[in-house]
C-alpha cells in the first residue's frame, strides 16, 4: 500500500486544472457580454484601438472579435466559432456566440443541481435536432425571382448599421449583383460571393456608391497616345509576355555581330516587323483592348498606340480570372493562338478619375459573371463599416437563395422555438427534460437582448411574447426600431434560413465541446522555462567569454613586461 508524498506526474513548467467547467462558463459568458449591446438595430458601436494604434469604430461581431486579444482557450475557441458562422452563413456571428453562452450558463444551473454534463449533452443534442426540425416546418420558401423577399432579408442584415434611407439603395445594388453572379449547377443556384468584388473609395458620398457591370481595375493610362474610352470594345485576354526578347525562335536568340551600319538597320527594321505583326495579329483578330498578364515591350506599346488599341501589362492574376468571368473572353496562352472567338466584350472600357486616383473601368458587359461594387463615403472609416455590412448582407442573401428559404427575424424564430421545445420536454421522463427546457430557455436571449437594447422591460416583452406564441402568433417578435412587439414578417424583418440553422447547430456543437472539458493541463509555462533556461545558458556563455577575454589581456601584458624586461638586459643603454 502506497503511503506519504504524493508524487508529480507532470514535467516542470506543466499546470493541472481540475474542475474548470465553471471558468469556462465565465470565460464565454465575458464574451458574450462584449457583444450583448451590438445586437439589433438599436446596438451600440464599439471603438477598437489595435496595438498599431489604428482605430476602428464598428457594429460589426466578427470584426469586433477579430481585432481583440485573447488568451484564454475557451475565448480562442469561441471566436473560431464566430467566424466560421461569418464564413459560412455571412451573418449571426454575435447571435451564435450569445446562444452557445447562454446554454452554457443554463447547463451551469444544472450542474448545480448535480445532473452530469453527459445528461446535460444527450438533452441538447435531442433539442438541436428537435430545433432544426421546428426550423424547416416553419420556414418560407424563396426563389431567386423574388427580389422583394430577397430586399427585406438585406435590409433586414444591414438593420441598425446603415442609415434607413440607405438600406433600399444597397438592397438594390446587392440584388443586381447576386442576379447577375448566380450559376446553375446540376439543378440548383449556385452563388459564389468571391466573384463580386468590392472597390472602396474615400471622398464622397455613400449614395455615390454603385454596381458596376463587370470590374475595375487600379491602372493609368499605360500610353498617352492611347484610347482614353472605347465603346463596344473587343477584348482579348493572354497570359504570356509580349517582348522581343522572348520569342521561341533560335535565331532570335543567336547572337549578332554588328559590323555595319547596315547590319544595325537590319537588325532594328527585323524586331519593328516582328512588333508590327504581333499588334496586326491583334487587330485582325478583332481586339480593341487587350489585357495580358506579363510585359508589354515599349516597342510594342507604342505601336498599339498607333493602331489605337488599349493594352495593359502586368494584369493580375484575380483580375485576369475575373475579367474572363465578366466579358466572357478565353485566357489564351500565346499571342499566335488568339482568334475571335476568343475575344471577350464590354460595352464601355473607360478611364476614370476617382477622388483623384486613376482607374479603368470595364462596365457594360453581356450577361458577366463577375461584377464590381464601388463604395464611397467621407472617411476611411465609413467606407470600410459600410462595405463590412454590404459584405455580410450579400453572403445572407446568398444563402438565402441557395438555401430557397427564409424564416421570421428579431427574435420571433426563437420564441417560438422555446414553446415547441418546452411542449417536446415533456415527452422524456428523465433528466434529459431539464435540459431541454434549459435549451429552451437559452434560446430566449436572442429577443431578451433586442428589447434590453431598444430601451424595453425584458421581462415585459418576453411575457408578451409568450402568450401571443402560445395563441399561435408564430412570428410575433421584437420590433426595436419602434420599441414594441408585433408580427415582424408583416414588417419585412426577415432572416436567411441558413444563418439561424447554423447558429444553432454551432451554439450546440460548441457548448457540447466545451462542457466535455474537465480538466486543464497548462504546458504554456514550459516555454517560459525554456526561455528562461536558454537566457541562463547565454549569461553563463557570455560570462565565459568574459574569462577568456581578461585571461589573455593578462597574457598579452605579461607578455609586454617580458619582453621589455629582455631589453633592458641586452640593451641597458636604451634604459
Amino acid at each position: 500500500m502506497l503511503t506519504g508524498h504524493s508524487m508529480p506526474i507532470l514535467s516542470k513548467g506543466y499546470s493541472r486544472h481540475k474542475e474548470v467547467r465553471r471558468t469556462n462558463i465565465m470565460i464565454a459568458m465575458m464574451i458574450s457580454e462584449v457583444l450583448k449591446t451590438m445586437l439589433g438595430p438599436k446596438g451600440m458601436d464599439k471603438m477598437l484601438v489595435t496595438a498599431t494604434r489604428e482605430v476602428v469604430v464598428t457594429n460589426d461581431g466578427k470584426t469586433t472579435l477579430d481585432k481583440i486579444r485573447v488568451s484564454h482557450p475557451i475565448a480562442k475557441f469561441l471566436i473560431e466559432v464566430a467566424k466560421t458562422q461569418d464564413t459560412i452563413a455571412g451573418d449571426g456571428t454575435k447571435n451564435v456566440v450569445m446562444l452557445t453562452a447562454e446554454l452554457l450558463k443554463e447547463a451551469g444551473k444544472l450542474l448545480d443541481q448535480n445532473i452530469h454534463p453527459t445528461v446535460i449533452i444527450r438533452g441538447y443534442d435531442e433539442a438541436t435536432k428537435k430545433t432544426l426540425e421546428i426550423l424547416d416546418s416553419i420556414a418560407i420558401g424563396v426563389s431567386l425571382e423574388d427580389e422583394e423577399t430577397l430586399k427585406k432579408v438585406a435590409r433586414t442584415v444591414m438593420e441598425g448599421r446603415i442609415v434607413a434611407d440607405l438600406k433600399n439603395h444597397f438592397a438594390n445594388l446587392i440584388i443586381m449583383a447576386v442576379k447577375r453572379v448566380a450559376e446553375e449547377k446540376m439543378g440548383k443556384i449556385v452563388i459564389d460571393v468571391e466573384h463580386v468584388d468590392f472597390t472602396k473609395k474615400p471622398g464622397g458620398s455613400i449614395t455615390d456608391s454603385e454596381l458596376i457591370q463587370g470590374l475595375i481595375i487600379y491602372k493609368g493610362k499605360p500610353h498617352p497616345r492611347m484610347p482614353q474610352k472605347i465603346e463596344d470594345a473587343k477584348i482579348a485576354l493572354l497570359e504570356s509576355s509580349l517582348d522581343p526578347l522572348t520569342r521561341k525562335t533560335t535565331d532570335w536568340r543567336k547572337e549578332y555581330v554588328v559590323k555595319t551600319p547596315e547590319q544595325l538597320k537590319g537588325f532594328i527594321d527585323e524586331e519593328k516587323e516582328y512588333n508590327k505583326g504581333i499588334v496586326e495579329h491583334v487587330r485582325r483578330a478583332g481586339a480593341r483592348v487587350l489585357f495580358c498578364r506579363k510585359r508589354i515591350s515599349e516597342s510594342i506599346l507604342n505601336f498599339f498606340a498607333e493602331e489605337g488599341v488599349l493594352a495593359l501589362e502586368l494584369v493580375g492574376e484575380k483580375d485576369m480570372t475575373r475579367l474572363g468571368k465578366a466579358t466572357g473572353g478565353k485566357i489564351v496562352s500565346s499571342v499566335d493562338d488568339l482568334t475571335m472567338n476568343d475575344l471577350g466584350e464590354a460595352g464601355l472600357v473607360e478611364f476614370r478619375k476617382i477622388a483623384g486616383d486613376e482607374m479603368l473601368f470595364i462596365d457594360r458587359c453581356k450577361d458577366p459573371k463577375a461584377t464590381t461594387m464601388l463604395i464611397r463615403g467621407g472617411t476611411e472609416h465609413v467606407v470600410e463599416e459600410v462595405e463590412r455590412v454590404v459584405r455580410g448582407s450579400l453572403k445572407a442573401v446568398a444563402v438565402t437563395v441557395e438555401g430557397g428559404k427564409v424564416v421570421a427575424g428579431s427574435g420571433a424564430l426563437e420564441m417560438e422555438v422555446a414553446g415547441k421545445l418546452r411542449d417536446f420536454s415533456r415527452t422524456f421522463k428523465g433528466r434529459e427534460q431539464l435540459a431541454i427546457e434549459a435549451f429552451a430557455d437559452a434560446m430566449e436571449i436572442i429577443p431578451k437582448t433586442l428589447a434590453a437594447n431598444a430601451g424595453l422591460d425584458p421581462v415585459n416583452v418576453l411575457i408578451e411574447l409568450r402568450t401571443g406564441h402560445a395563441n399561435g402568433c408564430t412570428h410575433l417578435g421584437v420590433n426595436a426600431v419602434e420599441r414594441r412587439v408585433e408580427d415582424v414578417m408583416k414588417r419585412g424583418l426577415m432572416d436567411a434560413f441558413k444563418v439561424k440553422q447554423h447558429a444553432i447547430k454551432a451554439a450546440s456543437e460548441a457548448a457540447a465541446v466545451i462542457l466535455r472539458v474537465d480538466d486543464f493541463i497548462d504546458a504554456t509555462k514550459q516555454k517560459e522555462i525554456k526561455g528562461e533556461k536558454k537566457r541562463k545558458e547565454m549569461e553563463r556563455k557570455r560570462i565565459m567569454d568574459e574569462r577568456v577575454r581578461k585571461v589573455l589581456e593578462k597574457e598579452e601584458e605579461l607578455k609586454e613586461i617580458d619582453k621589455r624586461f629582455i631589453e633592458s638586459i641586452t640593451h641597458p643603454e636604451t634604459i
